[in-house]
């Protein structure tokens, strides 16, 4: 599987321009933060501690990430991270973090039009920016949303924070060419016990 990954990175990089197909997490990230009002470089750092992974020598935030009750997998398409999400789900399991910002199917799954939905990349990194937009707006300022966007305990919200910043200040690493025509798809954060933009307040939660 890593070998897998691996060259469909490769591919990625080295693909003309026109050819580009994988989505870019941490660019449709920034995106969707700038369209919210997020500082710059948050929202990609949180892609990246959310799905990072390393191939072909970068760290990069991978669309394709499934999380089942703590254990990591990351795939090489769309069809192979769904095939895996679906048959956790239908094995009984709700615990399922799911796409480049890992939004959990247990607390989140009524938010969107089944696991594939969830899945997208762009649905999935602007439901993010929502609800760390959502936070900052609760509890005023950008450090508490953070902290918050990850877990209510203060301890595991501030050292999650500091990672954050950790990879905003540290990580100058060169990266590849975005894809020209991202996927479309939707995602949404494991955070909360209820859909995050609805009418009631969400309260952070973390599954793992």
């Amino acid at each position: 599987m890593r070998h897998a990954i691996h060259t469909v990175f490769c591919l990625w990089l080295c693909a003309a321009p026109g050819q580009a197909t994988i989505p870019d997490c941490e660019d449709l990230a920034e995106h969707a933060g700038q369209a919210e009002g997020v500082p710059s470089g948050v929202m990609r750092a949180i892609a990246r501690i959310e799905s990072g992974y390393t191939v072909g020598g970068q760290f990069r935030a991978w669309p394709w990430t499934i999380n089942r009750a703590g254990k990591g997998s990351y795939h090489p398409s769309k069809s192979e991270a769904l095939a895996l999400a679906q048959a956790a789900l239908k094995s009984g399991r709700r615990n399922v973090d799911l796409g480049c910002m890992q939004i959990n199917w247990r607390w989140h799954g009524s938010a969107f039009d089944g696991v594939s939905d969830m899945l997208d990349p762009v649905k999935n990194t602007r439901y993010a920016a929502r609800f760390l937009r959502l936070l900052h707006d609760r509890h005023g300022s950008w450090d508490s949303a953070i902290r918050h966007y990850h877990s209510a305990d203060p301890a595991r919200g501030t050292a999650y924070a500091a990672r954050v910043k950790r990879h905003m200040t540290t990580d100058h690493a060169p990266r590849p060419a975005a894809p020209t025509q991202p996927v479309r798809q939707a995602g949404l954060l494991q955070r909360a016990p209820r859909p995050l933009l609805g009418g009631t307040p969400a309260r952070p939660l973390i599954a793992r």
